[in-house]
């Protein structure tokens, strides 16, 4: 049964959103153990790879090597859009062109509402991703872990036991045998997801009913996490009115996406001009 409470949408994840940012606080160790626990094949020694597509300034949520000429790629999203597939296509045509012959496997993890197809396709081009739900997932199979249990507080629950969650998964990750450090980053990377359905006043208060040892720091958790995401959410914004404007002037194609990610790493103005400037798309490729 898929129960979750109703998500606060006053400031809608757009790309870059301080819960999909807050998600970069774990570490490498951490991020290969979400990885295992999402379905991919993780070695022990898994390291993250760059997040930057090439000279564009589009990134990546999560790159991981995960094996010899093997790539995952993960995204965060609270609530997808409707680009969602093409966006997906468009990082997995850019991590080809960086990383050629590798194996590319994807996967959406989704924070909140939306129930995005796993795959796109456009004329004869096709993205296949795996989709997890959070809110379909029971909170003990995230709690079993350090690196998955701040996201049991998205799990599945009552909307009335959504304060209750958070509770017990602060209390769960300060009671694991691990750094201490790391236990105060993922205490806090939990309170700030659970800001998806709660409200800070209700999150304060799990805060105190867990026995935190020191004070929580209202909307001001690692600002520069935060500042990288506006970075990207503005990249991204602009492909993907060029890939508008590209549809609307030369149809539906599949080179649209990428064209549209290069252009985006120049000047708006100079960008929109070769846009309107071109007489096809082969002038842009």
């Amino acid at each position: 049964m898929e129960t979750t409470g109703k998500p606060k949408f006053d400031d809608v994840k757009g790309h870059g959103s301080r819960y999909d940012n807050a998600t970069k606080l774990l570490s490498a160790d951490e991020r290969a153990e979400l990885c295992r626990w999402l379905g991919a094949t993780v070695p022990s020694l898994a390291r993250v790879a760059s997040e930057d597509l090439a000279a564009n300034p589009l990134r990546v949520d999560y790159l991981m090597h995960t094996g010899k000429r093997q790539l995952t790629h993960v995204e965060f999203e609270r609530r997808p859009t409707a680009d969602l597939g093409r966006r997906m296509f468009c990082y997995l045509g850019r991590l080809q062109e960086r990383h050629r012959g590798y194996h590319i496997e994807q996967f959406v993890v989704v924070l909140a509402d939306g129930n995005p197809p796993e795959e796109w396709e456009l004329g004869g081009a096709r993205v296949r991703y795996r989709v997890h739900k959070l809110r379909e997932q029971d909170p003990d199979s995230l709690l079993a872990r350090p690196a998955t249990a701040p996201f049991a507080v998205l799990a599945c629950a009552e909307p009335a036991g959504r304060l209750a969650l958070l509770t017990r998964v602060l209390k769960a990750i300060w009671d694991f045998d691990y750094d201490e450090g790391r236990r105060k980053t993922l205490v806090e990377m939990a309170a700030t997801l659970a800001e998806i359905y709660l409200t800070f006043e209700e999150v304060e208060v799990a805060w105190k009913e867990s026995a935190m040892l020191y004070p929580m720091t209202e909307g001001k958790i690692y600002r520069h996490v935060y500042a990288e995401g506006e970075d990207k959410g503005r990249a991204e914004e602009r492909a993907e009115m060029i890939v508008a404007m590209l549809e609307e002037r030369f149809g539906g194609d599949p080179g649209i996406v990428l064209i549209a990610a290069r252009l985006s790493a120049l000047d708006r103005r100079e960008a929109y001009r070769l846009v309107w400037a071109a007489e096809s798309l082969d002038d842009l490729r």
